[in-house]
């Protein structure tokens, strides 16, 4: 039990992190966000838990915050591979937009 864990060693990031991806996984996102936080504060180098809050990140629409945290997990860990994958989703996301026609206007172009 992560909880557990915790309440025996405070600076446990690895259990913060641990409960953070079960409370996501219930769908309890507030809570997970603060146990990636917590985990963070502790090791701001943990990737894994960078990831994960990355990941939190896009499913609530933050998508500028994913970003951020999965470009600094691969500046700490450029082997986690899952990091990669859910980057290059995010930008292939934006690659759809602009082939759909939705692109954004620049200054002088707007009546183009």
């Amino acid at each position: 039990d992560f909880t557990r864990a915790i309440d025996l060693d405070s600076d446990f990031a690895s259990a913060y992190n641990n409960r953070g991806e079960a409370k996501f996984k219930r769908g309890d996102l507030k809570s997970a966000e603060c146990d990636y936080r917590k985990a963070l504060a502790i090791n701001p180098a943990f990737a894994v838990a960078l990831y994960n809050r990355g990941e939190l990140r896009l499913k609530n629409g933050d998508i500028k915050g994913a970003i951020a945290d999965l470009k600094t997990t691969l500046r700490i860990d450029p082997t986690l591979g899952r990091a990669y994958r859910l980057l290059s989703r995010l930008s292939n996301t934006g690659s759809r937009k602009a082939a759909t026609g939705k692109k954004k206007l620049l200054p002088g172009n707007e009546g183009d």
